[in-house]
Formats: C-alpha cells, sequence, structure tokens
C-alpha cells in the first residue's frame, strides 16, 4: 500500500488532515474570488487493486442524477472542487475520485499503473450508484470520460474541457513540457519500451504545469504539490496512453466540448481534431478566454452556465 505525506511529513489519509486542501482554498478566495465549500463526505472505495479516495458532494433533497468527475493526468478529485460545487448546486450529486495513481488514492499492487486501472475505477464508480449517470472530465479525463461512456451504456453523457488523443504522436508532444522531451519518450517507447516502462519521474517534469493556469500563485502550487507537480509517475503509464486507440469508440450518445478560448497548453485544434473523429451527437462550445484549469472569468462563469444546460439537456432527453 503506498502512503502519501504531508509538507511535514505526516501521513495523510485524507484531505482534511493536510494543508493541501485549506492552501487551495485560500488562492481561489484571493484570487479567483472562489469560495469553496468542503465535501459533503470523503471516504474509500476497495475494489480489486485500489483503495480509491472520493470526495462527495450532496446537493439538497433527492438527488436528480450522478457526476462523476475525472481529473487529468496531472491532478487529483479535490482539485476539481470548482466544477463539483456548480453541479451539486443545479441538484446533482457529485463524486469526485482521485484515480489510481494520483492524489490520495492507494495501492495494493505493484503493478505498473495503465489507463485501464482508470477505466476500471470508473467503472466501480457508475456501479455503486443507481439512477441518472453522466461523466465530467478535465484535461486528459475528457477523453477517458469518453473510453468509459464506451464501456457503460448507463452513462447519459459526457462533458469535457479537451479531448487529447495522446496516441497521436503530434499531441504527444504537444503535451509534454518540452517537445524534446516529447519526441524523445516517443522513441524509447519503439525502441526501449520494456526499459522505458520501469523508469518514473515527476509529473513537473513531464507536464508544464505554468501553463494550467495564468493565476500565477496557482502555477506555483500545482507545481510544488507533492500530491501534484512532486508526484513521481510511472512512464509506463503514458506508454499506455500512447497505446490507446479512437477506432474502437463508436456513436456517442451525448458529447459536449467546452472547451478554454486560451488553453496554450492543450490548443482548441487538438481537441476538435479528436471531436471530428467522434461520431454521435456532439457539440463545441468555445469559452471567450480561460487557461487549462477555466478559473478565469469570464471563461469560469461561461462554463457554470455551460454546465447547468448540459444537466438540464441531460434531464430533458433522459425524461423524454
Amino acid at each position: 500500500m503506498t502512503a502519501d505525506y504531508s509538507q511535514s511529513g505526516a501521513y495523510v489519509r485524507y484531505y482534511r488532515d493536510s494543508n493541501h486542501w485549506s492552501e487551495y482554498k485560500q488562492l481561489l478566495a484571493a484570487h479567483a474570488r472562489l469560495m469553496l465549500d468542503d465535501p459533503t463526505s470523503e471516504y474509500y472505495l476497495s475494489y480489486q487493486k485500489y483503495h480509491l479516495h472520493i470526495d462527495e458532494w450532496q446537493p439538497e433533497g433527492t438527488p436528480k442524477g450522478t457526476a462523476v468527475l475525472i481529473h487529468g493526468g496531472g491532478g487529483n478529485g479535490r482539485i476539481l472542487a470548482p466544477f463539483a460545487q456548480v453541479i451539486r448546486d443545479s441538484g446533482w450529486r457529485v463524486i469526485a475520485p482521485d484515480l489510481p495513481g494520483f492524489g490520495l488514492t492507494q495501492s495494493q499492487t505493484s503493478t505498473p499503473l495503465e489507463l485501464n486501472d482508470w477505466l476500471e475505477a470508473i467503472d466501480s464508480i457508475l456501479k455503486e450508484h443507481e439512477g441518472v449517470k453522466v461523466l465530467f472530465g478535465l484535461s486528459l479525463g475528457g477523453l477517458t470520460a469518453v473510453n468509459a461512456a464506451q464501456r457503460n451504456s448507463c452513462v447519459r453523457g459526457v462533458f469535457a474541457t479537451t479531448l487529447l488523443d495522446m496516441s497521436q504522436d503530434s499531441s504527444f508532444i504537444r503535451a509534454a513540457r518540452w517537445p524534446s522531451l516529447g519526441r524523445l519518450t516517443l522513441l524509447g517507447f519503439h525502441f526501449i519500451p520494456t526499459i522505458l516502462r520501469k523508469l518514473s519521474i515527476p509529473l513537473k517534469i513531464a507536464a508544464p504545469f505554468e501553463r494550467m493556469s495564468t493565476i500565477r500563485p496557482l502555477q506555483a502550487y500545482f507545481e510544488s504539490q507533492p500530491l501534484i507537480g512532486n508526484r513521481w509517475i510511472n512512464i509506463g503509464f503514458f506508454h499506455s496512453l500512447y497505446r490507446q486507440h479512437l477506432d474502437t469508440i463508436t456513436a456517442l450518445s451525448n458529447l459536449w466540448l467546452v472547451h478554454p478560448g486560451e488553453d496554450t497548453w492543450t490548443p482548441i485544434e487538438l481537441s476538435t481534431d479528436t471531436l471530428h473523429r467522434l461520431t454521435g451527437r456532439k457539440k463545441l462550445i468555445t469559452l471567450s478566454n480561460g487557461s487549462h484549469l477555466p478559473l478565469e472569468e469570464p471563461a469560469y462563469s461561461e462554463l457554470k452556465t455551460h454546465i447547468t444546460a448540459f444537466l438540464e439537456d441531460v434531464t430533458d432527453r433522459t425524461s423524454a
């Protein structure tokens, strides 16, 4: 079982026991004027190889359905709290897991992390809840949500901020912190995959966390936190992302891509290229501005409006 530690060195099992959450709330209050609530509950869901850390937000009254938030390849479920509150205030239950390899989720296996571990985790969460279910994906979580929806017919819609397809050489290189690092990694995948998959690197070396947000204190927070930028990830995980294939995806029932307008990490053309290769009912919306994590105004206010509209659309289509 893996252990996660706070900056003081104390073992951390819950975010309420660490400074990660309090610092994030303070930064958003001071620099984005966002006041965040604590989740209704924080617990673990055990299945197969992992103990999944779960944040849950409960609305007042009976939930209209369940929304599962899927974070990206450099985050955790708690980072998505600004979006969880919007969904909760629309009357939905929100489940925000730390997916395998990230956040406070604990592993019971020495098997290298792969994308399929994420998909199995989402499968397990969806089985825990009845009623209408939707997926929200940020960054790498966008296409992960699409893949998860294909495996679970109970999912009535996917809302994504990006659709980054890491199986495309150009997208893989663009997502790396430096293009040269992306190209070198791809060469390693082709010529020494067995060796490379055994290596681990800090996420802040692999990804450009300075492009996560235009809010400078948040940039420093994402890069320095032990559970985010300073987290070490096995390169085998990135190899599994490179080996995923869109040709296994059939028509989607309801996909909304609501892309930040000024995302310099994964520009909109990377997402629209993926969107065009997907079939089914889909919608493209571009925010007026907004970085990779779109908390800037007016992007965040626009995003809230589109989240509410998406959930209303799902409810209308489900009850029709």
